[in-house]
């Protein structure tokens, strides 16, 4: 994991992690358990799965599953523990494009973010924690938390050549290191509300790099994904 870790954390990437309101080390009484909830929870919406579930499978371990990638510009490492924590640490794809042959190769690590791809990564958090918890059926409140880290000086810029590119200006600020947010949500509003949640989000993460787009378009891009119509 040590170097894994270490991979994704050299470049700008995601942090995420989602866990029961109160603590209890062995909430969930084995590793089985633990797959099936997250055989359920998998959020299966484009081309790539979230989190990414390993050809082999999860791996058990003392008290906790894992799964791992480490392939052209996905790199990610997530864990669930018998305690209910979800962790995931990934790359953000927009650093590795040089690696991977995918999109244009002239884009250096630390330049962009881009503009569906936040949106889309932004929902499948929400989603899958939505169904996590409902999976594992916890309650009444968890806690779940993202950031964006490597933010600093970053270009919003859609790479979607059927879409009008954003002005080279709208950039994060030189000091904006990383950016996120913590909630605290009972579980009928999370498992409701998690479209509407991860929007709320996005709309967030746009304004600090100058964007306000009118919140119904972002939606109806959102629909597109939840709908599989991408």
């Amino acid at each position: 994991m040590t170097n894994l870790a270490e991979i994704i954390r050299s470049r700008g990437h995601w942090h995420v992690n989602l866990h029961p309101a109160t603590f209890d080390e062995n909430r969930i009484g084995s590793l089985a358990e633990l797959e099936r909830a997250f055989r359920e929870a998998h959020v299966q919406l484009r081309g790539w799965d979230y989190p990414h579930e390993p050809r082999e499978g999860a791996s058990r371990h003392k008290d906790f599953i894992e799964g791992s990638v480490s392939w052209e510009d996905r790199h990610e490492i997530w864990r669930i523990y018998q305690s209910c924590q979800f962790v995931h640490l990934f790359a953000m794809p927009e650093d590795w494009l040089q690696e991977s042959g995918w999109g244009p190769t002239n884009t250096e690590k630390g330049q962009l973010l881009e503009v569906g791809r936040t949106l889309f990564t932004v929902t499948e958090i929400f989603v899958f924690a939505a169904r996590l918890v409902e999976a594992l059926r916890l309650g009444p409140e968890v806690l779940l938390s993202y950031k964006l880290v490597g933010v600093e000086n970053r270009q919003l810029q859609t790479l979607d050549r059927g879409r009008v590119p954003l002005g080279s200006w709208r950039k994060a600020a030189p000091d904006l290191h990383e950016y996120g947010d913590k909630l605290k949500l009972p579980v009928p509003t999370l498992i409701a509300g998690a479209p509407d949640l991860a929007v709320d989000q996005v709309m967030a993460i746009y304004e600090r790099f100058h964007w306000e787009p009118a919140r119904q378009s972002v939606v109806e891009e959102q629909r597109r994904l939840l709908e599989r119509r991408l």
